[in-house]
């Protein structure tokens, strides 16, 4: 690691210490951060930290300043070195955190099959654009509460928020329903609810929503031309592109429209799957652990075919799956993984019982017999 990456290491600890910096330093840390989206994400990342989470808590219970004033008492040391102390019996810690994420993030991880984190993009109605790193409902309502919207009591205005590949989130909407993106996910949510009328949501790719009942605005949830409306419930609606749609219904009820399709009512424990090319809809039950398992931080595959199984894991992972024979796509497996766990976990497991190979290029992996 040069000395260019040491020196920028620690400013971002110093940063998110809240130690103060100088006005040189600080506008060395922004014209940084603001050079590309990459830094600003690197930035949220570390920040985000469990490791991070903990040092900083540590530091704002003066532990540092402890430590300090309990070596000041066993022995005799210039001011200059009892300033690192206070300084450095939590910073300098955290700084070699800092370095080792900023210098595997800029060598290693892009040559690397590596879980994803938390993570979105919120796009205000104004247009202004956040990272979002923590999970942190509060810091949304507040960016929320600053945009410069149309405060007329009937105007209905959207905020974004999207998950990009290897990422997941889990945040409050403005009613308290509690909404889990997965990775490659977009949602379009109201930015105040209006005094009647339905709370309507625009979903691309999939979400889990724990639903605030309120039977004077029921809440619907927008995919394409479909629309699932919810009369109080928790659910999982999955719409990624070039796939069916699939509703699986945890608890209460909801309800599945469609063009050309009359309102379908699911009961808990069961899956709707429409292909909105031929308006099939097929409706089965089904073991819901399989489909609502990754707000859990879970993987769980019941007979699924290969290439489902690859395609899921792409989505978390950030990889392209490569098959060496199309044969090999329809294979039916099954398995668990925690989506933190190494993903060679589960390809070991595979290598084992079906004897295919697995082999991790870059961001590719390449399946072959």
């Amino acid at each position: 690691m040069d000395s260019e990456e040491k020196s920028l290491s620690s400013l971002i600890a110093a940063r998110i210490l809240d130690i103060p910096l100088t006005e040189e330093e600080n506008a060395r840390l922004d014209e940084w951060l603001n050079q590309s989206e990459a830094h600003r994400r690197l930035f949220g990342r570390i920040r985000g930290r469990e490791l991070a989470r903990r040092i900083l808590r540590l530091q704002r219970e003066d532990y540092g300043e402890r430590m300090a004033v309990r070596f000041e008492r066993q022995a005799f040391r210039r001011p200059r070195q009892l300033r690192w102390l206070r300084w450095g019996s939590v910073a300098a810690l955290f700084v070699l955190v800092c370095s080792l994420s900023f210098y595997f993030w800029n060598r290693e991880e892009p040559s690397r099959i590596v879980p994803g984190e938390g993570g979105a993009v919120l796009t205000l109605a104004d247009g202004r654009q956040y990272d979002i790193a923590v999970q942190n409902s509060g810091e949304i309502a507040g960016l929320m509460a600053s945009a410069d919207v149309d405060n007329r009591a009937d105007s209905v205005i959207y905020h974004t928020l999207a998950v990009k590949a290897g990422q997941e989130f889990m945040f409050r909407l403005p009613d308290s329903t509690q909404v889990w993106l997965n990775s490659e996910s977009e949602l379009r949510f109201p930015a105040k609810l209006v005094a009647s009328g339905e709370r309507k949501v625009y979903l691309e790719g999939e979400a889990f929503f724990d639903v605030e009942k309120d039977f004077k605005r029921p809440f619907v949830v927008s995919v394409g031309a479909a629309a699932v409306t919810v009369y109080g419930t928790r659910f999982n609606v999955s719409c990624y592109a070039g796939e069916p749609l699939s509703a699986v219904l945890v608890e209460g009820s909801i309800g599945f429209r469609a063009p050309g399709v009359e309102e379908v009512r699911l009961h808990p424990s069961e899956q709707l799957e429409y292909r909105a090319e031929t308006g099939e809809v097929d409706v089965r039950p089904v073991d819901v652990s399989q489909y609502v398992a990754w707000i859990d931080h879970q993987f769980v595959f019941h007979g699924q075919t290969l290439e489902e199984i690859m395609t899921t894991l792409s989505r978390w992972y950030d990889f392209t799956p490569v098959f060496t024979s199309d044969a090999m796509r329809h294979i039916r497996l099954s398995g668990r993984l925690y989506r933190y766990d190494d993903i060679r976990i589960l390809l070991d497991s595979y290598e084992r019982t079906v004897g295919l190979k697995f082999k991790l290029q870059g961001k590719r992996i390449i399946i072959s017999e």
